[in-house]
């Protein structure tokens, strides 16, 4: 067994497979080696020098390869013939095991051509497996990659391997090989992925790209209150999908964890002279607004129980609370904080008072982000009033900026986006609200197309146009520019909630619909649109409309917060709520040049959001 080598590897009942398999009677896995390593430990020795002592098993990094039958697509495929070697099926999942689980050899072959090979080691009984290997399967993707060379086999393994990308003693004992071609869009499309994205945003020591005035006031505000009982301790943050809002949060609350770290440790610098503990909490995941109490109940690790039990148990907590300097403060980060409004704004009223209480002040520090601006002012006084003035607004991103961001995520793999691929991209994102996001879509899938088209290096600006035009889906856009009048009235006032309540990805009531119609029509006052549609005919417009795939209808079980938001709250018929399948900048778009133009500029012109 060497670098390099296939085997056999012993497994117990998992996920990969858990029927035994020939020719061993135990549960295996056909794997590569990648690395092979054992713990080590420095001491002195009688002669007072430092030896390396190691201990424990040797230990084996491997990268799994898969039967055909292990992936759902292939389940059907026909199995090999007698005359025909057995297939197994590259993949990029790793993992680290014992090298006592290692079973056999495994020869690979590039052809299933069945020919002599050599099935039993010369020294002892143990057999050697024979498979051919012609393709890839990426189990976090869900997908099959491009056709990968054979002769690039072991090449792929050290790039997978997490051993060896991060440990530079080692991979100075590998012999370097050219990578293939399509690892550098490999690279780029998981650089752009929102994942990968969010984990490199908060392990960042620096500000966001474009967002240094943002990050200042909120480190700003964060630091006192951590530091200071006696500051303020709500902070209210609004701005569009898309521009950065949680991101800085999080990569703030990470820089000051690091900080906390260096100044117990004698750094140079204006101590936090407090510990302090970070709870998320995010409207959009929760199944009712009321579900935050034990949301931040759990995350300060007090138990569980039900909601109303757990408000209670908070709000004798923060009465009995003290600033203590040595008390660990609580940050909790309100996320998508729209989701939580409720019809008295007992949620938000709670969150926001606790902290400014004789008890709660210097314990508790809540910071609330929505997607709209105007979200206090459309609550009530005692809300508003109890977070007070502290706030920091985010503006859309411009093309500039969206390009800027773009090259800086795609760093070492800019050079397989053309320059007016980037510019393009930019361009179209900054169309769509402003929203970064949507830049690394387009950028992302851009980079899959041009993996699948196979043999090339770059993505041209031919990728980017391919990408736009299918979420700009064309068939969509000619569907609205030739809507009937109570149709496009039924789109204006769809994309005009969804610009106004910043339920992003939510829906909406369908009295809450027909209200807002009747509400746009009687404001137009044209006849086309009068007398607005009843009811009933509201539900047959919205059954079409679904069925050509512009809004979706979704009714649940039970009453969510979706639908507290909706108005659904006493969880009375209709529960049924309405999503468009189309940005309010398309239907802007569609209708532009329709005798419907006036309806679109009162409604959704301008920007999503006006600062």
């Amino acid at each position: 067994i060497e670098l390099g080598s296939t085997v056999a590897v012993q497994g117990q009942t998992t996920s990969l497979g858990k029927k035994k398999e020939e020719p061993f009677e135990t549960v295996w896995h056909p794997a590569e080696i990648l690395c092979i390593w054992q713990h080590h430990k420095l001491h002195k020795n009688k002669n007072k020098s430092v030896v390396r002592q190691s201990y424990g098993d040797i230990m084996v990094e491997v990268r799994w390869l898969l039967f055909p039958k292990q992936i759902a697509s292939c389940r059907h495929e026909s199995t090999s013939s007698l005359h025909q070697l057995p297939e197994i099926i590259e993949t990029d999942h790793t993992d680290d095991i014992t090298s006592l689980s290692l079973l056999s050899l495994i020869h690979l072959h590039q052809t299933p051509t069945l020919a002599t090979f050599q099935t039993k080691n010369t020294d002892t009984t143990i057999p050697i497996l024979n498979y051919y290997c012609r393709r890839f399967y990426s189990p976090t993707r869900k997908d099959f990659l491009p056709n990968p060379q054979f002769a690039t086999f072991h090449q792929r393994g050290q790039h997978y391997s997490r051993h060896l990308q991060s440990s530079h003693s080692l991979l100075s004992h590998v012999q370097p090989a050219p990578l293939p071609l399509d690892t550098n869009l490999r690279q780029a499309v998981s650089r752009l992925t929102l994942s990968s994205a969010s984990h490199a945003v908060q392990s960042r020591s620096t500000p966001l790209l474009r967002r240094s005035e943002q990050h200042e006031q909120i480190y700003t505000f964060l630091k006192n209150a951590i530091n200071s009982p006696r500051s303020a301790s709500g902070f209210f943050i609004a701005g569009a999908p898309g521009t950065g809002k949680t991101s800085s949060v999080l990569n703030i609350v990470s820089q000051l964890k690091e900080e906390r770290v260096r100044c117990q440790g004698g750094g140079g610098m204006t101590p936090l002279r407090r510990n302090f503990e970070f709870v998320l909490i995010n409207g959009m995941e929760l199944g009712h607004p009321f579900d935050a109490y034990r949301s931040l109940l759990e995350g300060m690790k007090m138990g569980s129980c039900p909601n109303h039990d757990a408000s209670k148990k908070l709000t004798r907590y923060f009465e009995r609370c003290d600033d203590d300097e040595g008390r660990t403060v609580t940050v909790v980060l309100l996320d998508e904080m729209d989701y939580l409004v409720t019809p008295k704004n007992t949620v938000l009223y709670d969150f926001f008072n606790w902290p400014v209480t004789q008890g709660g002040a210097g314990c508790l520090v809540v910071i609330g982000i929505s997607n709209t601006i105007n979200l206090l002012d459309r609550m009530k006084k005692s809300v508003s009033s109890r977070i007070g003035s502290s706030k920091c607004i985010f503006n859309t991103y411009n093309v500039m900026d969206i390009e800027a961001i773009l090259r800086e995520r795609l760093g070492p793999c800019l050079h397989v986006f053309e320059d007016d691929a980037i510019k393009f991209a930019a361009r179209k994102a900054a169309s769509i609200q402003g929203d970064i996001r949507k830049g690394f879509q387009i950028c992302r899938s851009a980079a899959e197309n041009a993996l699948e088209d196979g043999g090339r290096d770059k993505v041209t600006i031919r990728d980017i146009q391919k990408v736009t035009r299918k979420i700009f889906d064309e068939n969509q856009l000619k569907y609205v520019t030739t809507a009937t009048s109570f149709e496009a009235l039924v789109f204006v006032s769809l994309a005009s909630l969804n610009k106004m309540s910043g339920r992003e990805g939510g829906g909406f009531g369908m009295m809450e619909l027909l209200t807002k119609m009747e509400g746009v029509s009687s404001a137009m006052g044209d006849k086309q649109y009068l007398p607005c549609v009843t009811f009933d005919e509201l539900i047959g417009l919205l059954n079409r409309l679904a069925e050509a795939g512009l809004v979706r209808l979704h009714t649940s079980k039970r009453p969510t917060t979706v639908e507290m938001m909706a108005g659904c709250y006493s969880g009375s018929w209709p529960r049924t709520l309405v999503r468009m399948t189309m940005d309010d900048y398309s239907i802007n778009t569609a209708l532009e040049k329709t005798s419907h133009r006036a309806l679109a500029e009162k409604y959704l012109g301008g920007p999503t959001m006006k600062f």
